[in-house]
């Protein structure tokens, strides 16, 4: 008799790596890459460093304080002599303050300029940012995608090689009594490590694809990630702009 492969002996067997990871629904994974990915994080440092290029034109409007203070300690008073009348003008010891303010009325329109480039500046990169995240998202949905169709796949493969592990049992018996010939077992062993073997790569490339959408989410590497498979998998309703990068 022909010895059946192991079952599960390919990518198909049961995997045991530790606890469920706790589900992923897609709309949570979008939002988690509008906060947390490298673009979300890089887009929310670029506007805040525009806006405070703004702050600092619109700044220019303001009037310019200068304050200085002293402070006086003399041996002798200063007195004033009027004839055979003493007059002290000063104390011994005293403070002094200056305060100055300076408001600029018209530098022709250059501080307007500057506020005006500044504003557009800051539009211009929240944009931009908010572009990169639309994509890092974009990225993610069909990264999601890749998973849950690998996840398919290894049901199929799954069901596939234990049809062929019954089926080459059979054919194995019906061997013995002499009913089938010898190729039909043989045929049937193929097809059983072809559809392992497939199984393998399937389960290769779902490891694969969860990990990219590891870096997506801004995770460490190697975390493990379950993917809802429901009618909800497809984006519907009004877009979320990002938190990094919502505007004033």
């Amino acid at each position: 008799p022909h010895a059946v492969p192991p079952r599960g002996t390919g990518a198909t067997a049961t995997r045991t790596h530790g606890p469920q990871p706790a589900e992923l629904p897609l709309s949570e994974a979008l939002k988690e890459i509008g906060e947390r990915s490298t673009p979300a994080v890089t887009a929310g440092l670029d506007v805040a460093a525009a806006r405070e290029r703004t702050k600092r034109a619109e700044a220019l409007y303001l009037p310019n304080v200068s304050l200085s203070a002293g402070h006086f300690n003399r041996d002798h008073e200063i007195v004033a002599v009027f004839g055979t009348l003493n007059a002290p003008t000063t104390q011994r010891d005293f403070f002094t303050g200056e305060l100055d303010a300076t408001e600029l009325l018209w530098d022709g329109g250059r501080r307007s300029s500057a506020v005006k480039t500044s504003q557009s500046f800051e539009t211009a990169t929240a944009m931009q940012g908010e572009a990169d995240v639309r994509t890092a998202q974009l990225q993610g949905l069909g990264t999601y995608l890749q998973i849950l169709a690998a996840k398919a796949r290894r049901r199929v493969v799954a069901q596939r090689t234990a049809s062929l592990e019954e089926h080459l049992r059979v054919a194995d018996n019906l061997l013995d009594q002499g009913v089938v010939a010898r190729n039909d077992v043989l045929e049937t062993e193929v097809r059983l490590r072809t559809v392992q073997d497939q199984g393998s790569q399937v389960e290769n490339s779902e490891v694969v694809a969860v990990q990219a959408l590891n870096r997506l989410l801004g995770r460490v590497l190697g975390a493990s990630i379950e993917a809802v498979e429901s009618s909800k998998t497809m984006i519907g309703g009004r877009s979320r702009r990002p938190r990094a990068i919502a505007r004033r």
